[in-house]
């Protein structure tokens, strides 16, 4: 390991040891953010404590306020398609772990730290999550950012137990860190929370051609159909990271399966989906409507059922592809090594 890398990684498991030992997870939820703003970029870090609603104690850092929000509100929905929270968010984590969660790299920079754990809840290590990507490890940019990030963490913790904090923070506010170049100082302290902002998916806009219009003519046939995904344990290699493929289920309601295609890559989501149904519209006839429980499906489907002239109707559950769902998925698990 190079002289100035392990420099960084032993500033950030100082200041993250630091910060843990006042057990924050203890007496600050987890929806309660603490907010740095970046001294020479202005950009917000965003940090939630880890311990009332994980398995683990830790530390989440978002590089963004839409990272954190879109977190929070998948983390609050009911996951009935029971998929792991590190598919669900943008994030770096540090938690205390066992040793069975640590991988060969962590554990690398555990033994030549000199820092590995003696039990249970005694292995501190850092992952980097992605939505639709198992966790990997810190490169070396990210360690020296998240030591900088973690020293201002500690900061604001003082802040919080030692200087009246605690007394202020409550659900509807957070913490901010902030620099005000006149003074040449940060100032730290509590202010009412900004407002959570729900994930905007994009709109997959549909080209007008020939198979498309040949969809569009198609006779509509008296029956509804089910769509949503599941993320399934079956990583796959996407350049140097571990990308975790979706399975596409389409039912009608009468219990009938019509699709159970793979989604194995970002940029083939939405015409996977619309192939999909291509193939259902031709073999079945068009459905009255279409209904989903995703945004993000919302936005792949939206232009496309306006021109073929499908409604696409948003439904609280899905109970066909629930069924469906729950069976495939019985006595599949995650692993996340």
């Amino acid at each position: 390991m190079d002289v100035n890398v392990k420099e960084n990684w032993e500033t950030l498991y100082g200041l993250t040891r630091l910060c843990s030992e006042m057990q924050p997870w203890n007496t600050i939820p987890e929806g309660i953010p603490f907010v740095y703003i970046q001294k020479d970029t202005g950009r917000e870090i965003i940090f939630s404590m880890l311990g009332s609603e994980y398995p683990f104690c830790g530390f989440a850092v978002y590089q963004s306020w839409i990272d954190f929000c879109a977190a929070r509100h998948r983390m609050r929905g009911q996951n009935k398609k029971r998929e792991p929270l590190f598919l669900l968010q943008n994030a770096t984590i540090g938690k205390w772990g066992c040793r069975s969660d640590v991988s060969k790299e962590n554990y690398a920079v555990l033994k030549e730290l000199d820092l590995r754990g003696h039990g249970d809840g005694t292995w501190l290590f850092f992952e980097r999550y992605r939505v639709g990507y198992a966790p990997a490890s810190l490169t070396d940019t990210d360690v020296e950012a998240l030591a900088d990030s973690m020293g201002n963490l500690q900061m604001m913790l003082r802040a919080y137990f030692e200087h009246g904090g605690m007394q202020e923070l409550k659900p509807g506010t957070m913490m901010i860190r902030t620099y005000d170049p006149k003074s040449k100082l940060f100032h730290t302290g509590v202010a009412p929370m900004l407002p959570l902002i729900k994930p905007d998916y994009p709109v997959f806009t549909v080209s007008d051609n020939k198979n498309l219009r040949q969809l569009a003519c198609l006779p509509t046939s008296q029956y509804s159909l089910e769509i949503d995904w599941s993320y399934l344990p079956m990583p796959l290699k996407n350049g140097t990271e571990v990308f975790i493929p979706r399975l596409l289920i389409g039912a009608n309601t009468d219990g009938n399966v019509l699709i159970t295609n793979y989604v194995l890559a970002d940029m083939d989501q939405a015409n996977g989906v619309l192939n999909a149904l291509a193939k259902v519209f031709l073999e079945h006839g068009k459905p009255a409507e279409i209904r989903i429980t995703d945004r993000e499906l919302e936005g792949i489907l939206s232009d496309f059922c306006k021109k073929v002239s499908v409604s696409l109707r948003f439904s609280k559950t899905l109970p066909s592809v629930n069924r469906f769902r729950n069976a495939f998925l019985k006595d599949l698990r995650f692993n996340s090594d």
